[in-house]
């Protein structure tokens, strides 16, 4: 009966040397790999701020071009339909008026990416659990 004892024990510490050998190979791997992943991280970060201040400029560009359009055409148009009540005020009215509709196209398109993302989470969750399965 002893020797049935002690071979259960010499697969369990032969299993036990493999499991840790295992663990020490993949430590190994992690830390090969490691470095990998943090330059590809960076990599990534790096592309989205200069896709962020890519978008900056063309922002600062349409605020550009909104507000020119606003003072030649718009501002002219509420001095002539009310320069009787208004007057000079029409000169004050019309950064509000531009505000206001930034405001409304900067809520419907920051509404819309999240819809994107949100779909985009779903199909990759979605994706994940059929590839699991």
């Amino acid at each position: 009966m002893p020797t049935k004892t002690k071979k259960a024990t010499d697969k369990t510490s032969k299993a036990e040397n493999v499991e840790k050998t295992e663990k020490i190979v993949e430590r190994k791997i992690n830390l090969m790999i490691s470095p990998l992943s943090e330059t590809k991280q960076s990599l990534i970060r790096s592309l989205q701020l200069i896709i962020s201040a890519l978008t900056l400029v063309a922002g600062l560009a349409w605020n550009d071009a909104i507000k020119n359009f606003i003072s030649s055409a718009v501002e002219p148009a509420i001095r002539a339909i009310f320069s009787d009540t208004l007057g000079d005020l029409a000169s004050l009215i019309t950064p509000f008026i531009y505000a206001i509709i930034i405001t409304f196209l900067v809520v419907f398109v920051i509404n819309r990416v999240q819809k994107l993302e949100q779909a985009l989470e779903n199909k990759a969750d979605k994706a994940e659990k059929e590839a699991k399965s």
